[in-house]
């Protein structure tokens, strides 16, 4: 074994998996891992022990950005890449290459199959998948349908078995027999013909859907706004259409909006159910083809207040107008988004998009920077922990996790014992679940230290309920803790409770880098963790209150790689 590289038992979790590459990556000392480079015993081999990296990119930087090109091998208990697919995809990468043109290089390198995955007789070849650098067990056919394109079929685990299946798979469709009636005769029990079968089902709820769907009749010219919106919020009842009630609502409200200011008309008097019906009568009865450009330029003006005191306006409540104005009408297109026009298509409406509407651009906005309130303050709500361990359970519970595990508010109320997990290391794991949905359906798992994880379920070990925080003000939770957090540490803040996320990413991010502390966010995009939820200037001494908080209430480290 070659000293860069560390002995460690096998592990089947590609998030174990994953770990084991960083800390072998990351533990390399540059200087070796230069010399490895430069080895003769490498030079004629495809494969090169991974520490080989290290002067390159960092642990975290390869299995987040490269590992999904770069195909890890191991051998014996060390890890093996192919260098030069390595070198080829790292470049591309710099160069700003795609997902699609990333593979293709990637593929330039790939290894032949070998002839104990791969068995062709009578002309018909079935093989094993590699995934994640090993071969899976099972023997798979992969057939050219007309509709289909050319899936992989899983077959059997017997190579004599699968053969025999795929030679007959392959005659029957050829003879123009249904992929699907094929599949349930000869390989019944086969994951892709659940998987068909599914898809079949939901295309037929869709016909059926729009079979029943009403037909306005109407010519595109003739639907108006009024009948969109009623589609729309009867849509948002469908959870397959991808949307909400609540969402829905807002977004009407706010396309109202700008209609009634870009065409002057009378404002609702207030929020009472009759008034605001008045108010979209006035607004949504038109043709949707009314909808035009010169309606947001008017509403635009309005909003900043264009004619009035515009002049007199200083440049930070321009800026604050603008945001306030961009907001309402990014909210008011999303109504013919693609889930909106989804929707729209269900309910028979067919009509011209107004694309001179939807086309009109946002008005500039400041970036701002995120940066860090005072220390004294941030320690101090650190400080309180102690005060809240002995009176305040629940309480303490949702600082605790908010500052050290950074979940939302929403994700620590939903918080279930059971997703706290071990597995070799402890985590703590957000997913979709019948009672919660993450924002963007975005899962992830964090990982927390021993100490942390043991301490928090035993502080909520015998309170009776699945849930980490129970309680009958449960769900109202955050309504006390952002007032008292606004009222005695952060009092410029709306949200307190998303301050406390700041503060763990600016922190980690410092503790064990940009790629590991955006996966543990749950964020769509890295800039937006590193633009509006890190200092950049954070100092060391963050850290070390994280640190020194650690080990004062559960013993153990505050970051974990």
């Amino acid at each position: 074994m070659h000293p860069l590289e560390k002995s460690c038992p096998r592990e089947s979790d590609p998030e174990i998996l994953k770990d084991r590459i960083r800390a072998i990556v990351d533990s390399a000392d540059p200087a070796m891992a230069a010399a490895l480079l430069m080895s003769p015993v490498f030079a004629e081999s495809p494969l090169m022990p991974i520490a080989a990296i290290r002067g390159i990119c960092s642990g975290s930087t390869f299995v987040e950005r490269l590992l999904p090109y770069v195909p890890v091998t191991e051998v014996g208990d060390t890890f093996h890449i192919n260098f030069k697919q390595f070198r080829a995809v790292n470049a591309s990468i710099q160069l700003g290459a795609n997902h699609k043109e990333l593979l293709r290089v990637s593929q330039k390198y790939a290894p032949q199959i070998k002839s104990d995955v791969r068995y062709t007789k009578d002309k018909v070849t079935i093989q094993k998948i590699q995934s994640k650098g090993r071969y899976g067990k099972k023997w798979y056919l992969r057939i050219q349908t007309k509709t289909l394109g050319r899936p992989w079929i899983d077959l059997d685990y017997s190579r004599s078995k699968a053969h025999a299946k795929a030679v007959k798979i392959k005659k029957k469709v050829a003879a123009g027999f249904p992929l699907e009636n094929v599949l349930k005769e000869v390989a019944p029990d086969s994951s892709f013909l659940h998987r068909l079968e599914m898809e079949f089902e939901r295309k037929d709820a869709t016909r059926r859907q729009n079979a029943c769907a009403p037909k306005t009749g109407k010519s595109h010219s003739e639907v108006t706004i009024m009948d969109l919106i009623l589609a729309y919020q009867e849509g948002a009842k469908n959870r397959t259409n991808g949307l909400n009630e609540k969402n829905a609502r807002r977004c009407v409200n706010q396309l109202r909006k700008v209609i009634t200011l870009g065409l002057n008309l009378k404002p609702p008097k207030d929020k009472t159910k009759k008034e605001v019906e008045a108010a979209e009568k006035r607004a949504f009865e038109r043709p949707v083809s009314d909808l035009s450009p010169g309606i947001v330029d008017v509403f635009m003006d309005t909003m900043l207040g264009v004619g009035d005191d515009f002049d007199d306006i200083d440049e930070v409540e321009i800026l604050e107008r603008s945001e306030s104005a961009n907001s309402t009408f990014r909210q008011a297109k999303s109504i013919f988004s693609e889930k909106g026009r989804r929707i729209f298509r269900r309910a028979g409406l067919a009509f011209d998009l107004p694309a001179g509407f939807l086309s009109v651009g946002f008005l500039p906005v400041t970036h701002g920077i995120y940066t860090l309130p005072e220390l004294d303050r941030i320690e101090g709500i650190f400080e309180e922990l102690r005060v809240l361990l002995k009176t305040d359970p629940s309480h303490y519970l949702a600082r605790l996790i908010a500052l050290y595990v950074n979940l939302r508010p929403k994700e620590i109320i939903h918080l279930r014992k059971d997703q706290i997990k071990y597995s070799g290391y402890w985590r703590v794991e957000i997913r979709v679940r019948g009672d919660f949905k993450p924002k963007h359906y975005h899962e992830r798992s964090i990982k927390i230290s021993a100490g942390l994880a043991e301490h928090i379920l035993d502080i909520c070990r015998d309170n009776g309920s699945d849930y980490v925080i129970s309680g009958d003000n449960r769900l109202e939770l955050f309504r006390p803790f952002n007032s008292h957090l606004r009222e005695k540490f952060l009092p410029e803040q709306r949200r307190p409770s998303y301050e406390l996320r700041k503060f763990y990413a600016s922190s980690s991010k410092l503790a064990v880098g940009l790629a590991i502390t955006h996966q543990r966010m749950g964020h769509n995009n890295p800039s937006t963790t590193e633009k509006h939820y890190i200092d950049k200037d954070a100092p060391q001494e963050l850290v070390d209150i994280y640190e020194k908080y650690a080990q004062e209430l559960f013993g153990g480290a505050a970051f974990l790689k």
